[in-house]
């Protein structure tokens, strides 16, 4: 496998018209590097510090954007495992220490020491107080 580096350079010297007309805009051609003659344009502004506050600033901004993804992330994680809490490893929710039961079209029911009773919304993962 080869490759090749195809670079118009201008003409060096003088050179007739066609030459110059075949070789297209002259705005358009690559400097000539004269070695210790040649100056560098600088990319941006005419100082190292300009370049400096442009790298900090897109790194800051690198940063913060990153920061809002992983809280973001965090926060939605946190909110899963708080669900997760509530039904315990046989899939029965916690009654959390109060004595609860099971009637037998599968809702889970729980009594607290005052005497009112909670039902389990499954599908809203939460206890849900009976009303009657």
């Amino acid at each position: 496998m080869q490759a090749y580096n195809l670079v118009r350079l201008p003409p060096l010297g003088s050179t007739d018209a066609a030459v110059l007309n075949a070789s297209g805009d002259p705005s358009t051609w690559p400097e000539r590097s004269l070695g210790d003659e040649l100056q560098p344009k600088p990319f941006i502004g005419d100082s190292s510090l300009v370049a400096q506050s442009l790298v900090f600033s897109v790194g800051a901004l690198f940063a913060i954007a990153m920061g809002i993804i992983a809280a973001l992330y965090w926060t939605n994680r946190r909110e899963e495992e708080y669900l997760d809490d509530d039904l315990l490893a046989d899939g029965a929710p916690d009654s959390q220490g109060l004595s609860s039961y099971t009637d037998e079209s599968g809702i889970y029911w729980r009594q607290h020491p005052e005497g009112y009773v909670d039902w389990w919304d499954a599908q809203g993962g939460q206890w849900v107080p009976y009303e009657e």
